[in-house]
């Protein structure tokens, strides 16, 4: 019986020899990816093994598809960043308009950008997940020429996001406001982090005296980024 699905496994394997089938194929595991991860609760718990039952395939043929876990992983984070664009620029069509001629309009307009960003983030968990591990997971274990092109795309991805911000309320030159959003996500991964500790954590912050060690992710989140904002306009006024 199992000689049979390995035989099967393989015949699969090499039909998929287009660009077409094999682009399904990594679908196929990306799709499986985050099905598994959604079914955890870390990213440890996500191994190669499960990933290849899921799909239907040997270990080994993973690798013809991706490099190593973590290279899944940044693909799927890509995706998630993408999907995040979308919502956000909707958001921003959306958002009135106001005369930024003051410097409390221009605080006001900074702050509750802090609050969209934070409220965007915590609308997609999956984005947060992901984000925060990227220096320390992520970007590990992966090839020079997967973590270059990634990183390239991310500053494109910034810019774009920047010129966005830029459109909606030229407060900051684009430069600016590409330096708060690279600022933002080393808040996010911060204050996801520390917003979403493990169950064991949460079980000894219910303790009265470490109540003052409880975080909440988009309070934090968006006094980071506020602060930030501020500062970088002081700075861009002089």
């Amino acid at each position: 019986m199992s000689r049979k699905f390995v035989t099967d496994e393989k015949d699969s394997f090499k039909r998929a020899r287009s660009d077409e089938q094999k682009g399904e194929r990594r679908e196929e595991i990306l799709e499986a990816a985050q099905a598994l991860l959604l079914e955890s609760e870390t990213e440890r718990e996500l191994s190669l093994n499960d990933l290849a039952r899921r799909v239907g395939m040997a270990k080994s043929n993973l690798y013809r598809y991706f490099e190593s876990r973590e290279a899944i992983l940044l693909e799927l984070l890509r995706r998630e960043w993408t999907g995040w664009l979308v919502d956000f620029e909707e958001t921003l069509r959306c958002h009135e308009r106001v005369p930024l001629v003051n410097d409390a309009a221009r605080h006001a307009f900074l702050d509750k950008l802090a609050a969209m960003l934070a409220k965007s983030f915590a609308a997609r968990p999956f984005l947060g997940r992901l984000s925060a591990i990227l220096p320390t997971v992520l970007e590990h274990n992966v090839e020079a020429q997967t973590v270059f092109d990634f990183k390239r795309d991310a500053v494109e991805f910034f810019r774009r996001v920047a010129a966005l911000l830029y459109e909606t309320a030229p407060l900051l030159p684009p430069r600016r406001y590409e330096e708060l959003l690279h600022l933002s996500l080393t808040a996010l991964v911060g204050a996801w982090s520390f917003g979403h500790p493990s169950p064991e954590v949460r079980a000894v912050l219910h303790r009265p005296e470490l109540a003052s060690m409880r975080r909440d992710f988009e309070r934090d989140f968006t006094r980071h980024v506020s602060l930030l904002a501020r500062a970088l306009l002081a700075e861009s006024d002089c």
